[in-house]
């Protein structure tokens, strides 16, 4: 459930606000119609904190089917998890076509 407090959220929606004004954080995270803690025009974002974690181990494959399985049909948004560790260090999840999907769409568009 998004939290007001949950800093990995609010970090989240800050940054992606500087690129696209309509990201929020979402409301219940999921559990209220919407999908993932954070989202925008282009993406839903789930968010992890992992506060007794150094090393961030690949355990996320039920949280990441099941932010693929609440997506709408035909919608054309990507998903990702961003993890933060127990050193506030975050690392971002994503498939590899999503990732040279939206790096071909920012070269094309002048990134």
């Amino acid at each position: 459930m998004s939290q007001p407090n949950n800093e990995l959220e609010n970090y989240l929606a800050a940054k992606m606000q500087e690129i696209d004004p309509t990201a929020r954080k979402t409301r219940g995270s999921g559990s209220h119609g919407e999908i993932g803690d954070v989202q925008s025009k282009d993406f839903y974002i789930e968010a992890k904190i992992k506060g007794t974690k150094i090393n961030i181990i690949m355990d996320y494959h039920k949280e990441f089917i099941k932010l693929q399985n609440q997506l709408p049909l035909n919608t054309l948004k990507e998903t990702f998890i961003v993890i933060q560790n127990k050193l506030g260090k975050r690392f971002v999840v994503i498939e590899a076509e999503a990732f040279f999907r939206i790096l071909k769409k920012g070269y094309k568009n002048g990134l």
